[in-house]
């Protein structure tokens, strides 16, 4: 063979090469997809916004739902966007400074308050509490002074304390409600509580009073520790709770660790958990992780303490946990070693979510179709940062699915 035949066959070669490596990829058919759904759509609008039902998460392949399209009714991809809907903006207001004062109970069985005076001088109330008063078996309470505060916009009750007794302290409390100090009525019940628990330190500090009046006090069947400061949490203006989804999860026996394995069901954006322990008294050191795949590697999520636990009669039970928002579907329990584990029965976990929002746009001739579930590997939207910014300027028009 010349060299010019070698030469000839080597410039056709690169030049299949290039031909190849710039032809695009087929558009994706109905038919790639696994799952589908009808889509209803408000009439006479360019622009809509669904929120992804739960069978999506359970059937897309890829973490970030993109093997998810909208088809039209000519069989056309349309040009959409999938994204977690935006929680509205506000500034979280300080909280307030709440004036307190202790009261001294009055002796037990005499059914008499003790005298309390009220003197207003230049737009400051001063409260004082009466002296004289015998002394009391009965714990004393705290008088709060609420006159000066917004009423209509507190939302709870932060209390700090200084260092608790070596043992700790878990005490129920109330909280009464009054305009003149004279006339009460019940204003919530709760828990104060800070003590350590197998090298695990438990806090409440927290009280949401279900009335407020002018004056709240504050008393318990223990003595409460010395307060050094209340603070009025107020509530956020305008906020709107984004909706959250949950699911609830029974527990199997981990293969690989000592602890529990979940299967959540889905790929959603996981950003809140919440356990239900399978015994009372119960507190353990916990780890927990995620992994996309059956086969993929873990990453750690959570460590610290899960409790549920009744003392003195006042229940502590684990907070919700907020994790970084994860799409991984596998989750794992790991229970520390040594002390003594969950008991019998296996724990339940909740799995919290924001569900995805899928904007589009209504191009060509209905009915439009969500489709979902396929293993081909499609380039992303380019009209996706289009189309946030039209969301941005016009409200989208609602679509079913």
């Amino acid at each position: 063979m010349t060299r010019r035949h070698w030469l000839f066959l080597g410039v056709g070669f690169w030049g299949w090469l290039t031909l190849a490596a710039a032809t695009p990829p087929p558009p994706p058919r109905l038919e790639d997809f696994a799952y589908g759904a009808a889509l209803e759509l408000d009439a006479g609008g360019a622009l809509y916004a669904l929120t992804l039902p739960d069978a999506v998460y359970a059937g897309v392949v890829r973490g970030d739902l993109g093997d998810l399209r909208v088809f039209n009714g000519q069989g056309e991809v349309v040009p959409h966007r999938v994204r977690i809907p935006p929680a509205p903006v506000v500034m979280t207001p300080e909280p307030l400074s709440v004036p307190f004062s202790l009261l001294p109970a009055a002796p037990e069985g005499s059914g008499q308050a003790p005298p309390v005076r009220v003197q207003t001088a230049s737009g400051t109330t001063l409260v004082e509490v009466g002296s004289g008063t015998p002394p009391s078996p009965v714990p004393p309470s705290y008088l709060l002074n609420l006159e000066q505060l917004p009423r209509d916009s507190l939302r709870s009750l932060r209390l700090a304390w200084g260092a608790a007794p070596a043992q700790g302290f878990v005490t129920p409390v109330r909280l009464d409600a009054s305009e003149d100090l004279i006339h009460w009525i019940p204003a919530g019940e709760g828990a104060l509580a800070d003590l350590e628990v197998s090298g695990q330190r438990l806090q409440r500090d927290t009280l949401i009073p279900h009335r407020w009046g002018s004056y709240l006090r504050l008393s318990g069947k223990q003595p409460i520790p010395p307060l050094t400061q209340i603070e009025a949490l107020l509530r956020t203006p305008n906020g709107v709770e984004l909706e959250r989804r949950w699911r609830r999860v029974t527990g199997s026996p981990a293969v690989d660790t000592a602890g529990y394995a979940f299967d959540s069901g889905g790929q959603m954006a996981v950003d809140r958990l919440r356990f239900h322990l399978p015994q009372p008294n119960t507190l353990a050191a916990v780890e927990l992780a995620t992994r996309a795949t059956p086969q993929g590697a873990w990453m750690r999520r959570f460590s610290g303490a899960l409790y549920d636990l009744t003392l003195d009669g006042v229940r502590l039970h684990s907070d919700d946990i907020a994790v970084p928002t994860t799409s991984g579907r596998f989750w794992r329990l790991t229970v520390a070693t040594g002390g003594g584990g969950l008991g019998e029965g296996m724990p339940i976990l909740e799995v919290g979510w924001v569900p995805h929002q899928l904007l589009f746009v209504a191009r060509g001739e209905g009915p439009y179709r969500l489709v979902w579930g396929s293993a081909r590997i499609f380039a992303t939207v380019p009209e996706a940062a289009l189309l946030e910014q039209l969301a941005l300027n016009h409200a989208p028009q609602r679509a079913r699915a």
